[in-house]
């Protein structure tokens, strides 16, 4: 593996664009997401006073601006590690400590407050806790109806998949991983608006096809930020104008769900952009008090996302049966479950990831390189 390229440190910035993301994928799923005419069943009816704010309604794309700061990150990631089981290990520890406690924490809270269409098996949970989408293993051991303990989660078995892809090409390239990672970008794409449905299935399955630029975006960021030599910024700008490209042309080709008008989803894609680009040309640092709030918010946001949605909805879902507004039952929710999220950013997160590395660290031998 090749060593360390930069002394990056940690940026303020991607923590604030964490924070937006999460804020942004809160509001959509408490307000627009689980009334009509989203959700046919009306499990929130108290946001239908939000379902024709066309802004709520593309919240959702704030699990794309994850994507890209996951992209950042990852070309950080692989060059401080040392090889792929090392890597591994710190992408285990980092993301199954929090999401054990919460899948737990929101089955338990369906299984006694919510909808009986959200109640929580066994199985559910069991298959959650992999990381893998519950109806892959459902097909593959003939079990119905599984599902995740969260709908939410499905970002999780994205992220892995693209961790896979990314790890090995960055062992495959050997010091061309931009060039490689272009490579694998182009053809997912090809196989994406093949038109041919089999070719096509396999660029949104195994390649995540309608994700993927938003990684890229990310990866190409790092590439001109950090690595400033003449074959990377140019394989670097080559990803960005490509990936970009690309999440253009599938606004104008909406096929997600919840899509809805190809304009305002152009919009939102070129916000995202917008804030991708400045990643690279800004210092990345906040110093202001209410800006450290909002890196609180950054740092702590897979854990608010691990426990937001569902157990969210449920709480509106009560409170507003006694009579409580959704203009003010939303913020008030919101507050909430991010307060409960840095709690477990506190106490579970950070402490898991410490003791999980101890441990695997252990088992795989002090004797060898991680």
């Amino acid at each position: 593996m090749s060593q360390p390229a930069t002394s990056a440190g940690r940026l303020d910035l991607l923590d604030v664009y964490r924070a937006l993301a999460i804020l942004s994928v809160m509001l959509f799923h408490y307000t627009v997401r689980w009334t009509t005419p989203l959700d046919p069943q009306n499990h929130f009816p108290g946001g239908q006073v939000f379902a024709s704010t066309t802004i709520l309604s593309y919240g959702w794309m704030g699990v794309e601006l994850f994507f890209v700061v996951s992209g950042f990150v990852i070309l950080l990631t692989l060059e401080r590690t040392t090889g792929l089981t090392d890597f591994a290990v710190r992408r285990f520890s980092r993301l199954f400590p929090p999401m054990m406690i919460s899948a737990l924490g929101v089955a338990v809270t369906l299984d006694l407050l919510g909808p009986r269409d959200w109640s929580v098996g066994p199985l559910d949970f069991l298959f959650t806790l992999t990381f893998v989408d519950p109806m892959i293993w459902g097909k593959m051991l003939h079990i119905s109806d599984l599902h995740w303990v969260d709908g939410a989660y499905w970002t999780l078995w994205t992220e892995v998949r693209f961790y896979i892809l990314a790890a090995l090409t960055f062992r495959l390239a050997r010091g061309r991983f931009v060039t490689g990672w272009m490579f694998l970008q182009v053809i997912t794409a090809i196989l994406q608006f093949s038109g041919v449905s089999k070719l096509t299935h396999i660029a949104n399955g195994l390649l995540m096809a309608p994700y993927l630029p938003y990684f890229s975006i990310g990866i190409a960021a790092y590439t001109l930020k950090y690595l400033h030599k003449g074959k990377a910024t140019t394989a670097g700008l080559a990803l960005l104008v490509a990936s970009a490209a690309i999440v253009l042309l599938d606004s104008l080709l909406p096929l997600r769900p919840f899509a809805g008008n190809p304009l305002a989803l152009l919009a939102a894609n070129s916000l995202v952009l917008l804030l991708s680009i400045t990643i690279i040309f800004s210092d990345g640092q906040v110093t202001s008090r209410p800006g450290r709030l909002i890196i609180l918010v950054g740092r702590a946001s897979y854990s608010v996302y691990l426990l937001h949605q569902l157990v969210g909805v449920t709480i509106l879902r009560i409170v507003g049966s006694n009579g409580m507004t959704s203009l003010f039952a939303v913020p008030a929710v919101m507050l909430a479950v991010i307060l409960a999220g840095i709690g477990l950013y506190n106490h579970v997160e950070l402490p898991g990831q410490r003791l999980a590395l101890k441990l695997l660290r252990r088992i795989h031998g002090k004797g060898q390189s991680l």
